[in-house]
């Protein structure tokens, strides 16, 4: 089931594994969640996004990753979320099982991009050798040993499997941060968006926990 929820100004998305969220600039007609999304509730695809051709995704997964994404239905309620966005109030909890154990209940960096087609980015303590001033945080619940509920607000491309990997806890099945999974793995990414959260424009609180199908407003 691709749609878990839907109102009159946004609709929420279950993405599976490696299905990319929106297409390349190069590709649009790509198969991606925003085309399945587009074909269920085709107002999504009559906003204007950031990048045109996102239309209405608020936030996008690595196509490796699972989880929930946010599609405005309307111009307003995609500018209005855009911004609580940019101001950190627009909340995302993801689970990790991991290949680590650690007892940090956060990290904060900057990145910075490197590698072949600088595929991977690399925490960096230092503003001066990052890609971006922004400085990113993830905040980190123990779950069990070895799983994680990672939280994040404003967030930057792989932040969270780089800030476990470099916790020591690289994610299961993650190709890129994990040193102990081979390119020719067939594992999936064990990283799941499982829970959204922001103000609606009235002030009330919106959460929607797709573990239990819960929303609170």
């Amino acid at each position: 089931m691709i749609l878990v929820y839907e109102e009159d100004s946004f609709v929420i998305a279950n993405k599976p594994h490696g299905l990319p969220t929106v297409p390349l600039k190069k590709n649009p007609q790509q198969d991606t969640l925003l085309s399945r999304v587009g074909h269920l509730c085709p107002k999504v695809l009559e906003v204007i996004g950031k990048n045109e051709w996102e239309r209405g995704a608020l936030h996008r997964l690595d196509t490796d990753t699972s989880g929930l994404v946010v599609f405005a239905k309307t111009q307003e309620f995609y500018d209005y979320l855009l911004k609580e966005q940019a101001e950190g109030r627009f909340v995302k909890t993801y689970k990790s099982d991991t290949d680590g154990d650690t007892e940090e209940t956060g990290i904060s960096s900057y990145f910075r991009s490197f590698g072949e087609g600088r595929r991977k980015v690399k925490v960096e303590m230092d503003y001066r050798k990052a890609d971006s001033p922004i400085l990113y945080t993830t905040t980190i619940s123990k779950k069990e040993s070895g799983v994680y509920m990672c939280t994040i607000t404003r967030g930057f491309r792989h932040q969270i499997r780089s800030h476990l990997s470099y916790l020591s806890c690289p994610i299961k099945g993650d190709k890129l941060y994990n040193p102990s999974v081979l390119p020719t793995s067939t594992e999936p990414l064990m990283l799941d968006c499982q829970k959204v959260s922001f103000f609606l424009p009235d002030g009330r609180v919106f959460t929607f926990d797709k573990t239990t199908s819960d929303r609170l407003q």
